[in-house]
């Protein structure tokens, strides 16, 4: 049996029974599951749409920068349908940053070195955008004053990255791999807001290449050989004195 329907139309629904008509599920049975599964993935497919756009504007304006309305109308959502998806605002942060996390995720997966992280962290188009940037720093003046459930977000993003950083550095005896990813990952989110919060470009592009350039010489060791060869040459002048 063929059932018309006015927006599938009979073609659709034979091509549906014949797929699936002879597992027991008739046309009807089968029309109806389709329908009541498409408001479910026009939900998730809306839900997914205002995190997008909520995730990409709190970074490029803080948390307090944009207000719900905004994020609603840029989604192309009505703000009536907010509580449709979430319970309160802060919800809305908290799962906006979990989505501004995954692009530090696919970032992380590509790197395969860490002069390769500092090299690309460090730079000029990073700290012209925000809204597509790391996470981390876009919202790091934010998160002293975010609620408890943001902060704990926020809080287990910094262990994993502190976790992923410290897996780059070289193994040395007696190291302390965790303090030097501590301090690496302070350096990162450092110099890469205080190169968005000066004026001058000059000075900008300098906090970004000094250091870049600081940081891949710590770890690269060649700040403690450099010091080494320099007490290295001091060592005959005071022998001979």
């Amino acid at each position: 049996m063929v059932v018309q329907h006015p927006i599938f139309g009979s073609m659709t629904i034979r091509l549906l029974y014949a797929r699936h008509g002879r597992r027991g599920c008739g046309p009807r049975s089968l029309l109806r599951r389709t329908l009541s599964d498409m408001p479910k993935k026009t939900k998730t497919h809306t839900h997914a749409k205002i995190l997008k756009v909520a995730a990409r504007r709190f970074r490029e304006l803080g948390l307090d920068g944009i207000g719900v309305a905004d994020v609603m109308k840029q989604a192309g959502v009505t703000v009536g349908a907010f509580y449709k998806h979430f319970k309160s605002r802060d919800e809305l942060v908290v799962e906006a940053l979990g989505t501004s996390f995954k692009d530090l995720d696919a970032w992380e997966e590509r790197a395969e070195t860490l002069a390769q992280v500092l090299q690309n962290y460090l730079t000029e188009a990073h700290r012209d955008n925000p809204g597509t940037g790391c996470a981390m720093g876009a919202l790091l003046g934010d998160m002293s004053h975010a609620s408890k459930s943001a902060k704990t977000v926020y809080t287990a993003r910094v262990k994993r990255s502190l976790a992923f950083t410290a897996g780059l550095l070289p193994s040395e005896e007696n190291a302390d791999k965790r303090g030097r990813a501590l301090l690496i990952l302070s350096g990162l989110l450092g110099a890469i807001n205080l190169s968005r919060a000066v004026s001058d470009p000059i000075l900008s592009r300098e906090i970004l290449d000094q250091v870049r350039q600081q940081l891949v010489d710590l770890t690269a060791g060649n700040a403690l050989s450099k010091r080494g060869d320099g007490l290295k040459q001091r060592e005959p002048n005071q022998s001979t004195s």
